[in-house]
């Protein structure tokens, strides 16, 4: 089907339109682009912030080094706060930088999908702080957005970006993001906001796309929006939330401790759990052969030290047991037990 064909038009228009409410936003846009979280993450950062503005990012493990490095790519001035992998995002020191230094924006991971924690909270209070000193504040939710809640207008977000390959249940070639009012007014006087990732265009020529849309993939995540609706937001982030504190069940009996400091900052999508006394590369080589099941390993700092299990999507209990009890096996041979 052709990009330009009436019938691809409408569901274009209602996909973009069906997708801010899993964004948490009412009074925004969102847009549709070809490519993976990397695509929107680029877009959202160049198209709100100039060179001259200075953007504090909150570095917390692999994943959120991302809009960091994407500021410095940019040439825009990166303040970066480095935080403690694993460990809860320090707010009251993101409170200090704000008050003592003159920063445009903020960008923070939602799900820090390498060691396995959810900087939700930190994200509603800082969200209050960035908006109270009139900066702006951009979200990665690449890995989280419908499978956790994301609620831009609650959270005073004003950028959020997300990808199919996650929760979506999509392959990596469609990408999405959302911004509210102030942040498209803001977009519109930015001087630098690059071409093929330019929100503005999208916006402007929002019923149609500006540039080829990856069709397939549109019509994918049309699905997977009907899915989501069908089993009522709410409910599809209570049970993820279920599959998760089943997960931690799971891992508690099998003797492995969690990488994330507090079980109460744990993700509802992945956990990590700690590698100690085992060769987590061999364990996983071992559990993709016989037992069919792929699970990740670390990287950057924590290669080597944690192990991580995904539960997003449609994982069921049963995926998680079969998992598990593989995972299990192979550890108990490993050790010696």
């Amino acid at each position: 089907m052709p990009h330009r064909e009436k019938g691809f038009l409408k569901l274009f228009k209602e996909t973009n339109d069906r997708l801010k409410p899993v964004f948490g936003c009412a009074d925004g846009e969102a847009i549709i682009l070809a490519g993976t979280g990397t695509t929107v993450m680029d877009a959202s950062l160049t198209s709100m912030f100039d060179p001259e503005d200075k953007v504090l990012n909150i570095v917390s493990g692999k994943f959120s080094e991302r809009y960091m490095e994407i500021t410095q790519a940019h040439g825009r001035q990166s303040r970066v706060l480095q935080c403690e992998w694993g460990a809860r995002v320090p707010v009251a020191k993101v409170k200090e930088i704000l008050d003592t230094e003159n920063i445009s924006g903020v960008t923070i991971c939602h799900n820090e999908t390498s060691t396995g924690v959810c900087n939700v909270n930190e994200i509603k209070e800082i969200g209050k702080i960035v908006r109270a000193k009139g900066g702006y504040l951009l979200v990665d939710a690449v890995s989280s957005l419908g499978g956790m809640e994301m609620n831009m207008d609650q959270w005073d977000v004003d950028v959020c970006v997300s990808a199919g390959q996650k929760c979506f249940m999509l392959p990596p070639i469609i990408a999405f993001m959302c911004m509210n009012r102030r942040a498209i007014e803001r977009m519109r006087t930015r001087k630098h906001r690059g071409y093929f990732t330019d929100p503005i265009a999208y916006l402007n020529d929002k019923d149609k796309a500006p540039y080829t849309p990856p069709i397939n993939a549109v019509f994918g995540l049309a699905e997977s929006l009907n899915i989501m609706y069908e089993e009522g937001l709410q409910k599809r982030y209570a049970r993820h939330h279920e599959m998760a504190l089943h997960c931690r069940d799971l891992t508690k009996k099998l003797g492995l401790r969690f990488y994330p400091k507090e079980e109460a900052i744990m993700s509802d999508v992945v956990t990590g759990m700690a590698v100690e006394g085992f060769d987590e590369s061999a364990v996983r080589k071992r559990l993709a052969e016989e037992y069919k099941v792929n699970i990740a390993g670390g990287q950057g700092q924590v290669k080597g030290k944690i192990i991580r299990v995904a539960h997003m999507g449609m994982v069921t209990k049963e995926n998680l047991d079969y998992t598990m009890q593989g995972l299990g096996k192979i550890l108990a041979e490993v050790r010696g037990k």
